[in-house]
């Protein structure tokens, strides 16, 4: 996952810059679901391993580009806030996926968590112009 997330930060921002950012956002939400679930029915699950790596993470540079249009006398605060927030809430998250995982099992946890882009996905084609 940390291969295909890393090849796709590069990736998302150089494409941002041809195809627009919220292009590419909307890309690697929409992909991110499907690739989710197939890693649930998988038989060789490490290429949907590193493809749902390069796609969920291919937003990171696109979403700190967004910051540094949103404060640009200040982009390291932008970039800082941006990041602090992401991984504060996926850090507050954990118990409640552990917790999740123990209850209703693998499976099932991963079945919601699947569908967790599309939401940020909906809130993005609402709010944005």
């Amino acid at each position: 996952m940390l291969l295909g997330g890393s090849l796709g930060s590069l990736v998302g921002g150089s494409l941002a810059d041809k195809i627009g950012k919220k292009l590419v956002l909307i890309l690697s939400f929409s992909l991110t679901c499907p690739l989710i679930l197939l890693f649930l029915y998988s038989f060789i699950p490490w290429i949907t391993i590193v493809l749902i790596g390069f796609f969920l993470l291919s937003s990171i540079s696109v979403t700190i580009a967004l910051g540094h249009e949103i404060l640009p006398e200040n982009k390291g605060l932008a970039s800082s806030l941006n990041q602090g927030l992401a991984w504060t809430l996926a850090s507050l998250f954990i118990p409640l996926v552990g917790l999740s995982i123990d209850t209703f099992g693998f499976f099932v946890t991963y079945q919601i968590l699947a569908f967790l882009p599309l939401l940020a996905l909906i809130i993005l084609i609402d709010f944005s112009p």
